[in-house]
C-alpha cells in the first residue's frame, strides 16, 4: 500500500511504504517516506503513484542486488573498461602520450598493491593482502557505476567485483595504448560492448523513468500501464527487459487470451482488441522508449499479432438521437441524484450538437461557457492550473465550438446561469476518483440510462455516449459542411495549419453549424420507415 497521507507534525502529504525484511540491510532502512511536497489532497492523489513509482524502483533494484552473479560481476567491469577506455585516450591525446606513459600508468596501479606491506608475510598471506587491496581499489572506482544503477552488491559479490574492475583499469590502459599506436593484437573484450542495464533493467523500472520523463500522461492512461506492466514482469518471472523474447510475448498474450491466471488474476478471458490495444500497446510504448533512450536494442513486441473482433462505431439515426433527445426532457426518478439529472438532461443535447465527448463536457467548468459577438460558445481544454488533471485526447481536442440554436432554444443558458455563484464545474458534483478524474460515475450513469431509453438498439455497433460524435459527423456530411469545420468541432487533427480554428473563428463556425437541422425539423426527415 503506498497512499498519500499527512503526518501530525506536517501540513503536506507524504508516502511511506514498508521494506521487505530480506531487503532491509541493503536498503539501509525498514521503511522508505518521500514528502509530496503539496497540501492539496487531490494534488497528492496525483503524485503519489509516481513517487510509489520511485520507490518501487529502490526496492527493485535492491532485491537485484541480492541475486548479483558472477555475470553482473563481468557487465559492471566491462561497462566500467568501457567508459574508461574511451577517457584514458581522450586523455592521452590531450597531453600527447608515447607508450612509455601508458606502462608508466600500469605500473603506478600494480604498485599500490604491494606498497608497505609487512616483510613477515608469507607468500599466502602477501597474496591475499594484494588481493584486498585490489578489491578496496576496484570497490572505490566502481561506484559511479554502481550509483548509476542504484546496486548495492553484497559481500559475496564486493571482492570479486573489486578485482575485476582492478583488472579492467589495467587493461583499459593497455587497450588505450594499442589503439592509439595501431596494436591490432588488442581487441575489446565481449564483455565491455553491453553497458549493464541492458543487462538488467526490468520492466516495472524502464516504466517508472517512462512516467518521471512523460508529465502529460493521463493518471488512467499510467495506471492503467503500470498494471498491464506489472502484470507481464510478473507472468516473464522479473526477467531483465532485455531478456524478454517475443516468443515470451507471445506466450503471455496467448495467457491472457485464454484466462490463465498467471496473466490476469481474475482468470477471466481478455478480448483481443483489449490484448492489443491495453497489454501489448503499454509493452510496445515502454519497449520503444528504452531504445529511443539506447537502454535496450530490440522490441520483442515487434510484429506480434492479435486476432481481434472487427466492431466499427456508428452514430445514431435520427430516430434514435431524437428519442434520446425526448427522454432528457422527462421527469427523472426521485431516487436519481440531482447532480445525476444536470448530466441526464443536458449531456445529450451537448454532445448531439457540439459533437463533444462526454468526458470533455463533464470536464468543463462554469467559466468554460463564453460568448463573442454575441454567440454562445463552449472552451474544451485541458488543465492549466497545479494541480489541475483535466485532460484532452490530443492537442487538436483543445477547441471552441459555437452552441447549435437548438442547444439555446432548449433553455441551456438558462441552466448555466441557474447555477450559484462560485460554482466550478458546468455539471457540479463529487465524483472524483482517486486521481482526481470526475468523469468515470457520471458517464457510467448516463451510459446506462441511455441503454433503458434504446432497449432494441444494436449495441454492437452502437456507443451509448460516443455515437453522439459520429451522429454530428454524418449530419455535417448530409448538409455539406466544409472538412475542416466537421474536424474542428469534433477536435480531429487538421490537415495544415489552415485548419486550425479559435474564439475569433466562432462566427464562421456558427454559421455552418446553423446549418445541421434542429430536432423539431427532423419530424419529416427521420430515418424511420414512413
Amino acid at each position: 500500500m503506498c497512499s498519500p497521507y499527512r503526518p501530525k507534525n506536517s501540513a503536506k502529504y507524504w508516502v511511506r511504504k514498508r521494506v521487505p525484511k530480506e531487503l532491509k540491510a541493503a536498503v539501509g532502512q525498514t521503511e522508505i517516506k518521500r514528502s509530496l511536497g503539496t497540501t492539496c489532497p487531490r494534488e497528492a492523489r496525483r503524485l503519489a503513484p509516481l513517487v510509489c513509482a520511485e520507490i518501487d524502483q529502490i526496492i527493485t533494484k535492491a532485491r537485484r542486488s541480492l541475486t548479483m552473479d558472477a555475470s553482473d560481476v563481468k557487465a559492471l567491469s566491462g561497462e566500467y573498461l568501457r567508459e574508461r577506455l574511451s577517457e584514458i585516450k581522450a586523455d592521452a591525446i590531450k597531453h600527447n602520450w608515447d607508450s612509455g606513459n601508458f606502462s608508466l600508468a600500469r605500473e603506478r596501479l600494480t604498485g599500490t598493491l604491494d606498497r608497505n606491506l609487512p616483510s613477515s608475510m608469507n607468500k599466502p598471506q602477501y597474496h591475499q593482502a594484494q588481493a584486498q587491496r585490489a578489491a578496496e581499489w576496484g570497490l572505490k572506482a566502481i561506484q559511479p557505476v554502481l550509483a548509476k544503477h542504484g546496486l548495492t552488491p553484497n559481500d559475496r559479490v564486493k571482492e570479486r567485483l573489486g578485482i575485476e574492475v582492478f583488472k579492467a583499469e589495467l587493461e583499459a590502459y593497455a587497450g588505450a595504448d594499442a589503439e592509439l599506436h595501431g596494436d591490432t593484437n588488442w581487441q575489446t573484450p565481449a564483455h565491455a560492448k553491453t553497458a549493464m542495464m541492458e543487462d538488467s533493467a526490468t520492466l516495472p523500472e524502464l516504466f517508472a523513468e517512462f512516467v518521471r520523463v512523460t508529465p502529460k500522461l493521463a493518471a488512467r492512461t499510467r495506471d492503467g500501464w503500470k498494471t498491464y506492466i506489472d502484470r507481464a514482469h510478473k507472468f516473464f518471472d522479473s526477467k531483465p527487459a532485455a531478456q524478454v523474447t517475443r516468443k515470451d510475448v507471445r506466450a503471455f498474450a496467448d495467457a491472457l487470451l485464454a484466462g490463465d491466471k498467471k496473466a490476469t488474476p481474475k482468470g477471466k478471458p481478455l478480448a483481443g482488441k483489449t490484448v492489443k490495444d491495453n497489454y501489448l500497446a503499454a509493452l510496445s510504448v515502454i519497449y520503444k522508449f528504452a531504445i529511443d533512450r539506447e537502454r535496450l536494442t530490440e522490441d520483442p513486441t515487434f510484429k506480434i499479432k492479435i486476432q481481434t473482433e472487427k466492431t466499427t462505431i456508428v452514430g445514431y439515426s435520427r430516430e434514435e438521437a431524437l428519442t434520446v433527445l425526448r427522454a432528457s426532457r422527462e421527469p427523472q426518478s426521485s431516487r436519481t441524484r440531482p447532480e445525476i439529472i444536470n448530466v441526464i438532461r443536458w449531456a445529450p443535447w451537448l454532445a448531439t450538437f457540439t459533437g463533444a465527448r462526454i468526458g470533455e463536457l463533464l470536464w468543463l467548468e462554469r467559466k468554460d461557457v463564453r460568448f463573442t459577438q454575441g454567440i454562445a460558445y463552449i472552451n474544451i481544454q485541458a488543465g492549466v492550473d497545479e494541480g489541475d488533471v483535466r485532460t484532452v485526447k490530443t492537442d487538436s481536442s483543445t477547441r471552441t465550438v459555437p452552441l447549435h440554436p437548438a442547444i439555446i432554444n432548449e433553455g441551456f443558458l438558462d441552466y448555466w446561469r441557474s447555477l450559484p455563484d462560485g460554482t466550478k464545474y458546468l455539471f457540479p458534483g463529487d465524483w472524483s476518483d482517486k486521481n482526481g478524474d470526475r468523469t468515470k460515475t457520471p458517464a457510467n450513469k448516463l451510459r446506462n440510462w441511455i441503454k433503458r431509453q434504446l432497449p432494441d438498439a444494436d449495441w454492437q455497433r452502437l456507443s451509448p455516449n460516443h455515437s453522439f460524435r459520429h451522429w454530428l459527423i454524418a449530419e455535417c456530411r448530409r448538409v455539406n459542411i466544409d472538412g475542416d469545420y466537421s474536424r474542428v468541432l469534433t477536435g480531429h487533427e487538421a490537415k495544415d495549419v489552415h485548419g486550425r480554428y479559435g474564439p475569433a473563428d466562432i462566427p464562421t463556425l456558427y454559421e455552418a453549424v446553423k446549418r445541421i437541422p434542429a430536432p423539431d425539423d427532423w419530424n419529416n426527415q427521420t430515418d424511420a420507415p414512413q
